[in-house]
């Protein structure tokens, strides 16, 4: 079975739903939904501080400090702002952008915490970008790839190779309209991170 199937996003979905009851049943729609309101100040002190709560509710900057990471962001942050706008990273997904082009505002970020995994960086740098960065996370996706620019490529190349993107959207989109009791409103729905969001259930699925 190839990773990206109906079968595995039906069984990531299905490990969300009924085995991380704490997860939230709308598959992060609302999270993204404040995301887009909260990013609309980035780089900023204040937006800096709502990023510290964000990354220590997903488990991110243990074992250091929420001051830690504060006061070590304080240092990169105009130099990470720079980076994303010189390149500009907010018109880029991961359908179409190249390694070499993000490499240095995920470095940039890497040296707050400045540990060998890259959980937190994936985390951050998807809260900032989630259509170009996807999350990897040791316990249900698995860290078996070295760095994450291996792991980067490798969902890039799952999702532009796949040939059934839109029934894979569809199934994702009508589980996440079965969690809330209206449709998606449209300007989420064009900004949801479908194709980052899919290689991770799909990984999830595929795994468990």
């Amino acid at each position: 079975m190839k990773t990206l199937s109906p079968e595995n996003l039906q069984k990531g979905i299905s490990f969300w739903i009924n085995d991380k009851p704490h997860w939230p049943r709308d598959l992060h729609y609302s999270f993204y939904c404040d995301l887009i309101e909260i990013n609309k100040y980035k780089f900023t002190d204040e937006w800096w501080k709502r990023y510290i709560d964000l990354l220590w509710s997903w488990v991110a900057i243990r074992p250091k400090t929420k001051n830690d990471i504060y006061l070590q962001g304080l240092k990169y942050l105009s130099k990470i702002a720079k980076k994303y706008t010189q390149k500009d990273l907010d018109n880029q997904t991961i359908n179409s952008a190249h390694w070499k082009d993000i490499s240095e505002f995920f470095d940039l970020i890497f040296k707050i915490k400045n540990v060998k995994s890259p959980v937190f960086t994936s985390k951050m740098s998807h809260f900032i970008n989630p259509s170009l960065f996807p999350v990897i996370d040791g316990e249900v996706i698995g860290l078996k790839f070295p760095k994450y620019k291996e792991y980067w490529e490798y969902i890039q190349d799952l999702w532009v190779n796949l040939n059934q993107k839109e029934e894979l959207i569809n199934i994702l989109e009508n589980q996440i309209n079965a969690s809330k009791n209206h449709n998606l409103l449209d300007e989420i729905n064009l900004k949801y991170p479908y194709p980052t969001k899919i290689t991770e259930l799909c990984l999830i699925g595929e795994k468990f």
